[in-house]
């Protein structure tokens, strides 16, 4: 038997902190990590500053969840990313989109210096050289996600520093 439509309820819900307490979020630099990549793999590049731009300035409240996949969108050509080469069941092929995982390993070494709980983790099917072995966090909108809920007891901001051949993720806070 094949099944027929199911629908999702996705629930929206509004930040709990006033405006102005985000404005000193910016304040303190809790966590910092920092990847690098060649500065002439161009579409790779363009793929990796997008998805930084996507998560630059996230509030992550006090338990909130936050997901890869949700805040970055599709990395499709629709939204301005490159052809580049990706990791698909252990080979690296060209894809649009290949790079963002560089984004999300970034992502995930800098919060990982924090009190997060994962709620998905992923690695890549092959060896990556910007992150140590098991540090990266592969992610595929529609499918695999870095997803984490903030167990920190405080709000935090996602800063995102996009270089000419460097990525960095800071995590800050009042």
């Amino acid at each position: 038997k094949t099944g027929g439509e199911v629908e999702l309820p996705l629930h929206i819900t509004a930040s709990g902190y006033e405006t102005e307490e985000a404005l000193n979020l910016d304040e303190v630099v809790v966590a910092s990590y920092t990847t690098y990549f060649d500065p002439n793999v161009t579409g790779r590049n363009k793929n990796i500053e997008l998805s930084a731009k996507a998560i630059e300035k996230v509030i992550v409240g006090v338990d909130d969840h936050f997901s890869f996949n949700t805040t970055v969108g599709p990395s499709d050509e629709e939204h301005g990313y490159q052809p580049a080469q990706e990791a698909v069941n252990g080979k690296l092929v060209m894809g649009i989109g290949g790079g963002i995982c560089q984004t999300s390993s970034t992502l995930f070494n800098a919060v990982d210096q924090l009190a997060v709980d994962y709620v998905e983790w992923h690695h890549h099917s092959v060896a990556v050289g910007y992150v140590p072995a098991g540090r990266d966090a592969t992610v595929s909108y529609g499918g695999k996600d870095f997803r984490f809920l903030n167990t920190t007891g405080v709000p935090f901001l996602i800063k995102t520093i996009y270089e000419n051949s460097s990525l960095t993720v800071e995590i800050r806070t009042s």
